[in-house]
């Protein structure tokens, strides 16, 4: 059972509310301060269990070195921790002090209020310690140049959702994403970057559950039902009298599942039997 509890921040806010100063006959913005508390939910190490040791080579997770980094799952909101070089962050110390400070330019109280915590979105403590909401990772196909061994192929380990969605694999299909992205650079004629390709860094998943990036299988199954409800909704459209705005509709239909099939990597789609 989860037993969440909570940290309280002490912020001073500093906002500039209009006001009529005396002896003056017009509002202007003056310098005015309130004291809020803000929650960050602090929970046990058991309750937000380690489901991924994750590489970080190219120091995108906050490593000073670059090595592998836990990351952590709460309530379905994957987590990795706040470093201070090499050392994790302990909230109340001066890297994540209790009271802190905060200027804004806004003009009401409730707008500056909604600044001051927008700083601690996504924080969570665990055991004492500074984390941070992450997105999930995944392998993604990446291409430089023309082919033929002008750029390259390669596979990246990536926290960033870019890219066609045909290129991207779950962390929970490494061999398949290597298999995939060697097979990729052969069409192109990249064979200098299969032995790169096949070094690519590993996730170690400890959890497979807290990942939600479809499968291979999954996504493709997905987008073929996308492009029949598609073209279904076309071909409906086209059955009964044809017009200008019906043959706008149309079109705006057959680009959609023309997209679909572009970004997934699609050849044909079966109808439904």
């Amino acid at each position: 059972m989860t037993t969440e509890s909570f940290i309280i921040i002490t912020a001073d806010v500093a906002y500039r509310p209009y006001r009529i100063p005396p002896r003056c006959r017009k509002a202007r913005p003056v310098p005015e301060s309130f004291t809020h508390h803000i929650d960050i939910p602090a929970v046990s190490s058991d309750d937000a269990p380690v489901v991924a040791i994750v590489p970080d080579d190219r120091g995108y997770l906050g490593t000073a070195r670059g090595g592998d980094v836990p990351m952590r799952c709460f309530n379905g909101q994957l987590y990795t921790a706040v470093l201070d070089g090499e050392n994790p962050v302990v909230a109340g110390s001066a890297r994540f002090p209790a009271a802190v400070k905060h200027t804004s330019y806004e003009n009401g109280s409730f707008e500056a209020m909604v600044e001051a915590k927008k700083q601690f979105d996504g924080i969570l403590i665990v055991d004492g310690n500074v984390w941070k909401s992450a997105e999930e990772p995944h392998y993604t196909i990446m291409t430089m140049g023309l082919g033929g061994n002008h750029g390259g192929t390669y596979l990246e380990l990536s926290f960033f959702d870019r890219g066609m969605a045909g290129r991207r694999f779950p962390v929970t299909e490494y061999d398949h994403a290597v298999d995939s992205a060697v097979e990729f650079a052969q069409k192109r004629g990249d064979t200098n970057s299969i032995r790169m390709i096949r070094e690519t860094p590993k996730v170690t998943v400890l959890d497979p559950t807290a990942f939600k990036i479809p499968t291979e299988a999954s996504r493709l199954a997905g987008a073929e039902d996308e492009v029949r409800a598609l073209v279904a909704k076309a071909a409906g459209l086209l059955a009964g009298p044809v017009s200008r705005d019906s043959l706008r509709s149309v079109t705006k239909l057959v680009e959609e599942a023309d997209s679909l099939f572009w970004q997934h990597g699609l050849d044909t789609v079966a109808p439904t039997l």
